[in-house]
């Protein structure tokens, strides 16, 4: 959602032009570091209806339109002026901040020279340095199960764009709460050392979840090393555990299941029953169960989520069936 902080504009000759206006100042954002570009729209409508102005070119009143825009920095010092017409409603601008731009809150207001009250905006800027290495990983899949096997992939970039002089090299760490206690302790760890990149900055890892953690989340911590840089990175991990998992079943046919014709079934996996994280899986099947709890499987293996714990399957109903369910494999 848009921040945004407004005040009314009165036109200064009430007589031949009594409209009143009402300016909204928006940024792109709130919080910018420097090299950045700010986005600036100020957006003008009518006070009393809410609606678009509507701006007649030859307008002689057309001062009434014309803004001016400042901005201060935290010491209150002006760093940005310009003025711009309003077209569309709107004045557009764009300020780019200096490299050598000072932390803190800065304000931008908008008004004209003819009795216009200001409309100001709040933004900070942060100066903290930049990563020396831009660190991207990548799971093909969003949520995973204990016995898991976790493969991913790593990609490092230097900001300026330009190629790596020397092979980079990383290393990760994951740490699970168990069931069980080893030597004392509950806690199992995976890490790898010493792995390295392309010079392209790629690379690949893998490791298996523990089969007794009892964790929903937590992460993998890289250290990446780059000639005399050394920069970390966590990536978060969610963990299914079976107990906990939700799917929700939508039939083609408005919840019900047509006998001795093929039924095609919707689903949404969630992770835990507050259906906050989605779940991913492969390798499902669809098992039926009659009166006598004698099991048949109607699908085997195949069922799978397509995109975001989304995904559907067909099978042909039995006026037998009165249980059916999904079975899971590692993935």
């Amino acid at each position: 959602m848009k921040e945004e902080i407004s005040s009314i504009l009165t036109p200064s000759d009430y007589s031949t032009n009594p409209t009143r206006l009402q300016t909204h100042i928006f940024t792109d954002k709130v919080v910018y570091r420097p090299n950045d570009v700010i986005f600036i729209e100020v957006l003008v409508l009518d006070a009393f209806n809410k609606t678009p102005i509507a701006l007649d070119p030859k307008d002689r009143y057309n001062y009434n339109y014309y803004l001016n825009l400042e901005m201060k920095d935290s010491a209150g010092s002006s760093i940005y002026s310009s003025s711009n017409y309003v077209q569309n409603t709107t004045a557009t601008f764009t300020y780019k901040v200096p490299q050598d731009a000072s932390g803190g809150e800065y304000t931008i207001s908008a008004s004209n020279y003819y009795s216009v009250t200001p409309a100001v905006k709040l933004i900070r800027i942060r100066d903290y340095p930049r990563d020396a290495i831009n660190i991207q990983v990548d799971l093909p899949v969003e949520s995973y199960r204990p016995g898991d096997t976790v493969s991913g992939k790593i990609k490092l970039e230097l900001p300026d764009g330009s190629a790596f002089e020397s092979v980079p090299t990383y290393s990760f760490t994951a740490s699970f709460e168990t069931s069980t206690a080893i030597n004392g302790s509950s806690v199992k760890s995976v890490n790898k050392n010493n792995l390295q990149t392309s010079l392209q900055g790629e690379g690949l890892f893998s490791f298996v979840i523990p089969n007794d953690t009892t964790q929903t989340l937590t992460s993998i911590a890289f250290t990446v090393t780059y000639e005399e840089t050394v920069q970390t990175y966590s990536k978060p991990l969610v963990i299914t555990q079976t107990d906990q998992m939700i799917i929700d079943f939508y039939t083609e046919t408005y919840s019900t299941l047509v006998e001795n014709v093929t039924n095609k079934v919707y689903f949404q996996a969630w992770a835990t029953n507050k259906r906050a994280d989605v779940y991913e899986f492969t390798n499902a099947s669809l098992i039926a169960e009659d009166e006598n709890r004698t099991k048949t499987i109607l699908v085997s293996n195949l069922i799978k989520t397509e995109h975001r714990g989304k995904g559907s399957f067909t099978f042909k109903h039995s006026a037998k069936f009165v249980k059916l369910y999904l079975t899971f494999t590692s993935q």
